[in-house]
């Protein structure tokens, strides 16, 4: 280096460093920068100014780069000891990253490298010393430092699966988690990817010091079946277990169904998917109970075939049917039945009562799939009702008894959905002359309903009830008889609806079109549609989902 350009760096490095110490980083990098333009320099050096200023800047990834090539200058130089400040700036850098994992394995290496003479070798072996004892008490068990308030606070949030990993960390782990039996009072195995093992769920119930309110019972291993089930049975000192939920999995009669009822008084949910029948004389004796007032939520579901007579159907509940201030059931909510047998084979829901004034409980949720309603099906649907769902069942049309006076004054709700038998004169029945206060109505596959006398009738519908006039949820799905000037006269009388789905109809684009452009229609009176639902719609193109969706009307196809 001569003494002109040796010079020259020494006051472009200089430079550099002032303004790095005014804090004028820029200016510091630049000048740093023509400094390493200049021949025969302290390159690892000035890359090491350079990656300060870069950092300063929270430039990371250029300040990262001069770093690395420190490290690749020091060992491309032919010296007896090779440098180790770009290990050192290296490692600074990973750090103000928040990559100290990073910066310690960078540590390691350089000690690996520099030989152990080095005279800097002592200040890199400090370093990696403090950062791994730094690390290691960021890494502290969380259940020795944490105060216990904190730790259940935590731990509430979780699920029971969640829960069940915890306890493979460690026997401390373990030991904490069966100190809180708080955490275990819903025992649920609806997310297990295995099956469970009688053992695992013994220590579960343990855990909740045998006070379970919730069960989920799944996963079991076929053997270990009866066994649980067995088990489930004598729970008579469980007496504030809340729900049951039993999968299809676990084939259950409907002896046991009565056993869990008599056994379990605080009983508010049972949900059964996989129930069977059982002898009438079985059932009399587990002494089905007299009164269950706190019993909200019953789910049967089952495809086993009773033999006639001297078995009971699955789905049978008995004494369904009572007089208000004698019911079994004086506060049951939702009744869920799903009939699915493998060899088609009709069920009809006919509850039976001596009382010509016996209603079902006060219900506010029926939901029956597969099950085809019996003659005083109407008759008896209790006015507290506010959900009804009929889907499928008998094709045979069952002679439902009509009665002009009965209202359900609280029905918001109404999905009939394939029903071979429902004509006319039952859906009128259901939603017009019951002056149900409807918000949703769905019709799917209801071919006997001719929804074409929709808008012929319209008048006459919102005049016997007036509440339709705020339906807000509307679907007509496989209808043949909705087409596209149907839907028009639809909205123009259903001011209120916001949701029309009209999958699998002959309706058309243009529709689309149209309802679209009735929201920015400053004369239109009827309905300012929200979403529609064309699914299925042959004559419905992608191209009007663009159109339709700039005008704020959201398509789903």
């Amino acid at each position: 280096m001569t003494g002109v350009s040796s010079a020259k760096v020494s006051k472009l490095q200089q430079q550099g460093q002032r303004s790095y110490r005014k804090g004028d980083f820029k200016a510091a990098i630049e000048a740093f920068g023509q400094a390493l333009n200049q021949q025969d320099v302290d390159i690892i050096g000035i890359l090491d100014n350079r990656a300060a200023a870069y950092s300063k800047l929270g430039q990371h990834d250029q300040a990262r780069r001069d770093a690395r090539q420190m490290i690749k200058r020091s060992r491309a130089q032919r010296v007896p000891l090779p440098d180790e400040r770009g290990y050192l700036r290296c490692a600074k850098v990973l750090l103000l990253e928040g990559k100290p994992e990073k910066a310690l394995e960078l540590y390691a290496y350089g000690l690996k490298t520099l030989p152990k003479d080095h005279p800097r070798r002592e200040l890199l072996s400090q370093l990696h010393l403090k950062l791994q004892d730094n690390m290691n008490k960021s890494l502290a068990d969380p259940m020795t430092v944490l105060p216990l308030e904190l730790i259940v606070y935590i731990l509430e949030y979780l699920e029971f699966s969640e829960l069940v990993v915890l306890f493979r960390v460690s026997r401390s782990w373990a030991a904490v988690l069966m100190s809180l039996p708080n955490l275990f009072m819903h025992l649920d195995l609806s997310r297990a990817r295995r099956n469970v093992p009688t053992s695992a769920i013994l220590k579960y119930i343990k855990g909740s010091r045998t006070q379970l309110t919730h069960a989920t019972i799944m996963k079991l291993f076929p053997g270990d079946k009866i066994r649980i089930l067995d088990m489930l049975g004598r729970f008579h000192d469980s007496r504030q277990l809340k729900s049951l939920i039993i999968s299809s999995e676990i084939p259950t009669s409907t002896e046991y169904f009565a056993r869990f009822l008599a056994a379990l008084p605080q009983l508010e949910r049972i949900a059964i998917y996989g129930i069977r029948s059982s002898a009438w004389a079985a059932i009399f004796q587990s002494g089905w109970p007299r009164t269950l007032p706190n019993l909200k939520t019953i789910a049967l579901q089952s495809g086993h075939t009773a033999i006639p007579n001297s078995h009971a159907h699955p789905l049978d509940l008995l004494n369904l049917l009572s007089e208000r201030e004698q019911h079994t059931y004086p506060n049951l909510e939702e009744l869920v039945l799903s009939w699915c047998p493998e060899r088609y084979m009709p069920y009809v829901f006919k509850p039976v009562s001596p009382s010509l004034s016996a209603r079902l409980p006060p219900l506010r949720r029926i939901d029956f799939r597969g099950v085809t309603p019996g003659p005083n099906f109407l008759s008896v649907l209790p006015s507290t009702l506010e959900e009804l769902h009929v889907q499928g069942g008998g094709s045979i049309s069952p002679f439902l008894e009509i009665d002009a006076t009965k209202t359900l004054p609280n029905l918001t709700s109404l999905v009939l959905k394939d029903l071979r038998w429902l004509d006319w004169q039952v859906f009128w029945a259901l939603a017009v002359n019951s002056k149900a206060p409807l918000r949703a109505l769905q019709i799917d596959a209801c071919f006997n309903v001719n929804v074409g006398l929709f808008p012929r009738t319209m008048d006459e519908m919102v005049t016997v009830n007036p509440d339709l006039k705020s339906l807000n949820h509307l679907s007509l799905v496989n209808m043949p008889d909705v087409t596209t000037d149907y839907v028009g006269e639809l909205i123009e009388g259903f001011t209120k609806l916001k949701i029309l789905d009209l999958s699998h109809t002959k309706i058309t684009g243009f529709l689309v079109r149209v309802l679209a452009d009735r929201r920015t229609d400053p004369n239109w009176n009827g309905a300012i549609l929200e979403h529609v639902v064309v699914r299925g719609c042959e004559s419905v193109s992608s191209d009007v989902v663009p159109y339709a969706e700039a005008r704020g009307l959201h398509v789903y196809r």
